[in-house]
């Protein structure tokens, strides 16, 4: 199966408001994102553009906010034009990194 995101950077920032950030490029899929550890995970786009709508090859910004270092498996959720759902899970490790 076509590989449908590609991880481009992930880094982690010691910042309460924007801890972790993980930039994703996506082909075409509208989408969703969750963290195995229930943090509250947002998007940050380019502007004019709204999570859950399909846009052609463009870079967005996953934003998971209050996680701790350690281990998480965080799961992008794709849901593909024919309505079915497809799950890319990644088992990251968050490091606290000091500025």
């Amino acid at each position: 199966m076509k590989r449908i995101f590609t991880v481009i950077d992930l880094r982690v920032d010691h910042d309460k408001e924007i801890p972790l950030r993980a930039d994703v490029r996506l082909e075409n899929h509208r989408w969703e994102a969750t963290s195995s550890r229930n943090d509250i995970l947002s998007v940050s786009l380019k502007p004019g553009m709204q999570p859950g709508v399909k846009y052609p090859n463009h870079n967005a910004t996953f934003v998971c906010r209050g996680l701790r270092a350690g281990q998480a498996t965080v799961t992008f959720v794709y849901r593909l034009p024919n309505d079915t759902v497809e799950l890319q899970k990644r088992r990251v490790i968050f490091n606290v990194l000091n500025k």
